[in-house]
C-alpha cells in the first residue's frame, strides 16, 4: 500500500498533493490486531503538546488480507489525509502556546494549508485523523454530498454508513469512500470544514476506469464478552489552579491509579463535568481499544458503533465503554485527548496485573 506525504508548503500558492512513503508506515496485521488506520506521536509529559503541535507524529497503517477481498479502493486511490491546525509568526515560525486555540486558525492538510489534490472520476478511500491539540473538525464536501463511511478508530465498521459530514476530535480516525465518478470532469470539489471553511480541493481531471466497490458487508465487530467490573471517571478543569483533572487528581506517573486484572472486561463511564465553561473533551486510553456501548444513554451513532481507542465527550455528557484489558501486563496512561488538557494533568494511570 502507498500511503501520502506533504512537503513544507512555499509562499501563498495553491500546493499539490504529492505522494510517497515518509511519514507513514504500512504493515501486515498481526493476530490479536484488527487491520486499522493509526498513528503514533510524542508522549514525553508536559512536553507533548508542543512537540505534537510541532510535528511529531505521523501515520501508522495495519493491513488485512481479509481487506483485499472486499475490493475497497486500494493503491493511489488509498489516501490518508492528516488534518491539523497550526499558528504561525511573520517569518513562517511556528508559535506554540498552552490552550490558545483561538489563534491556530492555519489549518494544514498533510502539512500545507488548503492544498489540491488531482483525482479521476471514480472511487477513493479517505483515511482522516485529526493531530490537532484542541480542534475538533466537522467535515463535508462542499456540495454536501453523501459519502459512505467505512471505519473509526478501530477499522472498519460492520456495514458502510451513509454520511454528508462527519466530525472528529483531536485524536479520532474516520475513513470514508467517495465516489469522484458522480462530479463531471473538470469539476472542483471542496471539504469544507464547518469553522475553518474550505481546507482541501480536489480536482477532478480525468476518467478511469474503476472495478472497486463499498460492499454493504465490511466485517464482523468483535463479540462483548461479560463484564466484570464498573468504574466512573470525571473530566473537569478547577478554574482555582488551572488544571485539568481526571477524578479530582493530576497526573502524578509514580501513582497507580487504576489496577486490573489481565484479560478481564470492564464497562467504564466517562462523564465530561465542566458545564460551567463548557469546555469539550474526549478520551483515550491506553493499551486497550474498545466499543461504545451508549452516549448519554442512548445507542451509539452508526459511525461510533464499531472499535474505537477515542471517544469524545462534551460538556455535560456522558459514554459509556467496555473493553477488555490485556494481553500485556504493566502501567498505561488514559487520558483526554486534547493534547493540551493531558498536559496540564489530564491523565491517569492504570496498571494490568496478572
Amino acid at each position: 500500500m502507498e500511503a501520502t506525504r506533504r512537503r513544507a508548503a512555499t509562499g501563498s500558492r495553491p500546493t499539490r498533493w504529492t505522494r510517497g512513503r515518509a511519514g507513514s508506515t504500512a504493515i501486515p496485521t498481526s493476530s490479536g490486531q484488527r487491520a486499522a488506520t493509526l498513528w503514533y506521536h510524542d508522549h514525553a509529559h508536559h512536553m507533548e503538546a508542543e512537540h505534537v503541535f510541532r510535528g511529531l507524529a505521523g501515520f501508522f497503517l495495519i493491513d488485512d488480507p481479509a481487506q483485499a477481498e472486499l475490493r475497497l479502493p486500494t493503491g493511489n486511490h488509498d489516501i490518508p489525509i492528516m488534518l491539523r491546525d497550526a499558528r504561525f509568526a511573520d517569518d513562517a515560525s511556528l508559535i506554540f502556546e498552552h490552550d490558545d486555540f483561538q489563534f491556530r486558525n492555519t489549518i494544514l492538510v498533510n502539512g500545507k494549508p488548503q492544498p489540491y489534490f488531482p483525482v479521476a472520476a471514480r472511487k477513493y478511500r479517505l483515511r482522516f485523523v485529526n493531530a490537532s491539540n484542541l480542534r475538533t473538525f466537522t467535515l463535508r464536501l462542499g456540495n454536501d454530498a453523501e459519502v459512505a463511511q467505512i471505519a473509526s478508530d478501530g477499522g472498519l465498521l460492520a456495514g458502510p454508513t451513509p454520511i454528508r459530514s462527519w466530525s472528529l476530535t483531536p485524536g479520532e480516525r474516520v475513513e470514508i469512500v467517495v465516489d469522484f465518478g458522480a462530479f463531471p470532469v473538470g469539476s472542483q470539489v471542496f471539504l469544507d470544514d464547518a469553522v475553518a471553511g474550505p481546507v482541501l480541493r480536489f480536482d477532478v481531471n480525468r476518467a478511469a476506469a474503476d472495478t472497486s466497490r463499498v460492499p454493504d458487508r465490511l466485517s464482523t465487530i468483535p463479540a462483548l464478552p461479560a463484564a466484570t467490573k464498573e468504574r466512573a471517571f470525571t473530566l473537569n478543569f478547577n478554574p482555582a489552579t488551572g488544571q485539568f483533572l481526571i477524578n479530582g487528581q493530576q497526573f502524578d506517573a509514580e501513582r497507580v491509579d487504576t489496577e486490573i486484572k489481565r484479560n478481564t472486561t470492564e464497562v467504564w463511564t466517562v462523564t465530561n463535568g465542566d458545564t460551567l465553561f463548557g469546555i469539550p473533551h474526549n478520551f483515550h486510553p491506553h493499551l486497550v481499544q474498545f466499543r461504545v456501548l451508549a452516549r448519554n444513554g442512548q445507542p451509539p451513532a452508526p459511525g461510533e458503533a464499531g472499535v474505537k481507542d477515542t471517544i469524545s465527550v462534551g460538556p455535560g455528557e456522558t459514554v459509556r465503554l467496555q473493553a477488555t484489558f490485556g494481553p500485556y501486563l504493566g502501567r498505561y496512561v488514559y487520558h483526554c485527548h486534547m493534547i493540551d488538557h493531558s498536559a496540564s494533568g489530564m491523565m491517569a494511570q492504570m496498571k494490568i496485573v496478572p
